[in-house]
């Protein structure tokens, strides 16, 4: 959960936390927007309780759920 993806996901690309460091080959396939951390706290909960199945599925865009519109426009101005 971050407030500036584009700033946790270039520290993510440097290696700057002890998950990147061990595990080098991250990358970004979904994120959502929430107007509270709230609200994002509690749909990173429910996601974390899902299947792998049904997390492929939210990746793919076969639940029905519109992913984050500014995600492809981040990603497009990172190295």
């Amino acid at each position: 959960m971050t407030n500036d993806l584009k700033s946790h996901i270039n520290s993510h690309k440097s290696k700057q936390t002890f998950f990147t460091k061990k595990f080098s080959d991250i990358r970004l396939v979904y994120c959502e927007k929430y107007g509270t951390n709230h609200e994002a706290a509690l749909r990173e909960k429910q996601i974390k309780g899902w299947s792998r199945t049904k997390k492929q599925m939210l990746i793919e865009g076969k639940l029905g759920i519109n992913r984050y519109t500014e995600f492809d426009e981040i990603l497009s101005h990172l190295d």
